[in-house]
């Protein structure tokens, strides 16, 4: 009995560091995601209960005042202005008419382990940072992948041919028939996407090739990654894996977020859409959901000044003047680093500003450009962004809508082992294992609640 009170009082304690040093601050800071984009987001959050959640938009306005020169003229017949709503579906029970999504995170911890650091202080605080890492960092990292990534929450895409297992792709050797392993590049994603551990799917179109492939190395200089087989791939082989195949995070074809970044600036919104609510926004009463988009189907050019003047000019039409809240001009790391170079460091400074030249300006980890309409614009680079766009926001506009739930829910606190439970044993006719497991979840989805201040610029390069 001492043994086992020593294994409750161990978990207890770790629950208690967990909720206190660390669920605190997850808490509070879960939907920001611990990243360069959702830092500077920084959304407020609500929580909802109900199945229908209306945003209201005037969508045109009703042009009632004209100028004549009959002084006693009588009054126009006024018109009204256009609105229309768009309906964030929380429906738990109905996946196919359900907006929100959610994201679970499971933590594992053997006895062993339990005991091995859980006897100090020390101890504990290591505990809590392995579980911290294990659930709620992936928490983060899947959630700013999917605030990137559209709708059909695509990884990227395989470019070239696969070669055998290297860590120099671009001398690798030719791809061995029967081989469970290989290395190909990846283009259409960042490659700051990928991790040694991640779990891939590959498909072409919606067939889907290999499952649970493991990520086993990334070459983040040739835009490389190395691919194993697990005992959970069905496919014998790695022989179809071929050009262009998408790859997707394992199981998680199709889960993305309507109104993600990648979502809602999509570049070519196709007839038959269906966006948040249902609505189709290639339809003439639903345009108004597409942000302003510069330099669709141009060739590809590295950033300069000027794609941000044609930014400010164009933006600089539809808005009536300055807000309060700078805006922010989100793309991949490698692109701020390529628009920086390219400009060249002499123009930038120290903020605050230490002499005369302070039209850009350049802090810890981001450029500031003033535009002499829209004011000053923050350009942050984020390795899950694309580097082939930038997209520009207003951080006031973005909301975060939490279904149901609280920020983090964990179902299985207040047990005998605080938030975590024993596992079943795998054999029969034996006892339980020595495996203990938590359990969380969030249900959410992001909301955009100004259209008109939204923009994106496509084709761009970082190969500079």
């Amino acid at each position: 009995m001492s043994q086992l009170s020593t294994t409750e009082s161990r978990f207890t304690g770790l629950t208690n560091l967990l909720r206190e040093k660390y669920l605190t601050d997850v808490m509070d800071t879960v939907h920001e995601h611990g990243t360069d984009t959702m830092r500077r987001l920084k959304p407020s959050q609500s929580r909802t209960n109900v199945r229908d959640n209306y945003i209201q938009f005037i969508t045109a306005h009703a042009d009632n005042a004209r100028a004549s020169n009959d002084l006693l003229a009588d009054y126009r017949k006024p018109n009204k202005h256009k609105a229309a709503k768009i309906n964030y579906r929380y429906d738990p029970d109905n996946p196919s008419s359900n907006d929100f999504r959610g994201i679970d995170g499971v933590a594992r911890l053997s006895l062993a382990e339990v005991h091995s650091l859980g006897g100090s202080t020390e101890g504990q605080v290591k505990l809590a940072e392995m579980v911290t890492r294990q659930v709620f960092h992936g928490i983060d990292a899947t959630g700013t992948f999917f605030m990137h990534s559209d709708s059909t929450a695509a990884k990227g895409n395989v470019n070239g041919t696969k070669v055998n297992v290297t860590t120099d792709f671009a001398n690798g050797a030719t791809y061995t028939a029967g081989s469970t392993a290989c290395t190909f590049a990846v283009d259409n994603v960042s490659i700051g996407n990928f991790r040694e551990g991640d779990m891939i799917d590959v498909y072409n179109s919606n067939t889907l090739i290999a499952n649970d492939l493991m990520v086993r190395h990334v070459d983040y200089d040739q835009n490389a990654i190395t691919v194993q087989k697990t005992a959970d791939t069905t496919a014998s082989n790695l022989d179809s894996i071929a050009d262009n195949y998408t790859l997707y995070r394992s199981g998680e074809k199709g889960m993305g977020f309507l109104t993600s970044f990648g979502e809602f600036f999509k570049e070519t919104v196709s007839s038959g859409d269906s966006w948040v609510g249902g609505v189709d926004r290639s339809t003439i009463d639903n345009l108004y959901l597409q942000p302003m988009k510069l330099r669709r189907g141009q060739s590809v050019e590295l950033p300069d000044e000027e794609h941000l003047n044609q930014l400010g000019k164009a933006m600089g039409y539809a808005q009536p003047g300055t807000d309060s809240m700078p805006l922010t001009l989100f793309a991949g790391d490698s692109l701020i680093r390529a628009f920086r170079n390219i400009i060249g460091d002499s123009v930038f400074v120290h903020s605050p500003s230490s002499g005369g030249n302070d039209k850009h300006q350049i802090g810890n980890t981001s450029l500031r450009y003033v535009d002499p309409k829209l004011g000053v614009i923050e350009l942050v680079g984020d390795n899950n962004a694309r580097n082939d766009r930038m997209y520009l926001v207003n951080t006031a506009d973005w909301e975060i809508l939490r279904g149901g739930i609280q920020d983090l829910e964990i179902p299985t606190a207040g047990g005998a082992y605080g938030y975590f439970e024993r596992m079943e044993g795998t054999n029969s006719h034996r006892g339980g294992s020595k495996i203990f497991r938590m359990e969380c979840s969030t249900w959410w989805t992001p909301i955009v609640k100004r259209m008109d201040r939204c923009a994106a610029i496509f084709n761009l390069s970082d190969n500079y």
